[in-house]
């Protein structure tokens, strides 16, 4: 993946940060042909996003990038990548490695990699 993406997903965390006092720090950013399809961010539910995810009171930030990027399927959205970011209250990095029932659902719908933060930068995890 190239620098470039991740900067511009710390760009826009950034960005909507600043816009949006929100409780959650947790982002997630779908990559196709290198370039941000879509994005998401952890949020509160009434309901279970996708059959066969906890119904949790909320939806984790990858399946929330899933979701808004139109991805219903491996036949239909191919392979992509996804940058995670967490950062806490003061904009420091925070580990975001994928929960084990989102790795499935990224596995389930092509995801090739996944680049997550941790306390010191980025780390790469292959699907």
């Amino acid at each position: 993946m190239k620098t470039s993406l991740l900067y511009d997903c710390l760009l826009q965390v950034n960005t909507a940060k600043n816009r949006h006092k929100d409780p959650f720090k947790h982002f997630s950013f779908v990559i196709q042909n290198n370039k941000i399809v879509a994005w998401g961010k952890n949020r509160f539910t009434l309901h279970s996003p996708v059959r066969g995810y906890p119904s949790n009171a909320k939806i984790h930030s990858e399946i929330s990038a899933i979701r808004r990027a139109g991805l219903n399927s491996k036949a239909q959205c191919g392979t992509f990548s996804l940058v995670n970011i967490r950062i806490n209250r003061f904009g420091e990095f925070r580990r975001s490695k994928p929960c084990s029932c989102c790795e499935f659902y990224l596995k389930l719908f092509g995801c090739k990699e996944v680049w997550y933060t941790t306390y010191s930068g980025f780390e790469r995890m292959r699907l």
